[in-house]
């Protein structure tokens, strides 16, 4: 049974995804091969539309909402602590605004101008980020902070976050950073407890910095 404490992650993370609708159901594995950069594999997933490096002897999956996450291998299994960082990329107006409360009830004219549109700009996108990121969605105490920086050399935003879990001592951090290319969100999100947020960080900006958009 989840813990009071795993399902407030498990919301975060739904959260995080911000409403995702329209999201295609696939399992493209991606491929793997050498790299140049020791300690790391190249990684390339056509669906998703990036290759990235990815530390060797950690654990890897393909979720089949779309998802490339990838986990250190001495980061405790309990559902409580995982620790990972997530790849994914999807259509600008799949996601809602952060005023609509129920895009998903039906497919009419009222559910598609609850979602944003193809114009959307990466500066309005991160608005809509930051207008959801509340308390009441969130959790207690949250603190959340915002800086620009570059994604697969492009413009991007870094969200990072954090609230407390009531059932646990440690907050739950988030680092989230994307960016928007012709109508598409592309996005990494590394989340952790704080006891264990700093020991990837340097990994985290490898993975980062080698982020590339196919096409």
């Amino acid at each position: 049974m989840f813990s009071n404490a795993n399902l407030r992650l498990s919301s975060a993370l739904l959260i995080t995804s911000f409403l995702l609708l329209g999201c295609n159901t696939y399992e493209d594995v991606g491929k793997v091969s050498k790299s140049v950069v020791s300690g790391y594999s190249q990684y390339s997933n056509k669906t998703i539309n990036m290759e990235v490096l990815t530390p060797k002897g950690w654990g890897t999956e393909v979720t089949i909402g779309g998802e490339y996450i990838m986990t250190p291998p001495n980061a405790k299994k309990t559902k409580e602590r995982k620790l990972s960082i997530a790849i994914s990329s999807f259509y600008v107006n799949t996601i809602s605004k952060v005023n609509i409360k129920s895009p998903i009830a039906a497919s009419s004219e009222d559910s598609k101008n609850s979602m944003l549109a193809s114009s959307t700009t990466l500066e309005d996108f991160k608005n809509n980020r930051l207008a959801f990121l509340t308390e009441e969605n969130i959790g207690p105490q949250l603190s959340v902070s915002t800086r620009k920086t570059r994604l697969a050399k492009h413009d991007a935003y870094e969200i990072s976050y954090s609230y407390k879990v009531k059932e646990i001592t440690q907050r739950l951090m988030f680092q989230e950073t994307f960016t928007l290319v012709d109508g598409k969100v592309y996005r990494i999100i590394y989340y952790s407890y704080k006891d264990r947020y700093k020991d990837y960080l340097k990994k985290l900006q490898v993975i980062k910095s080698s982020y590339r958009i196919l096409k």
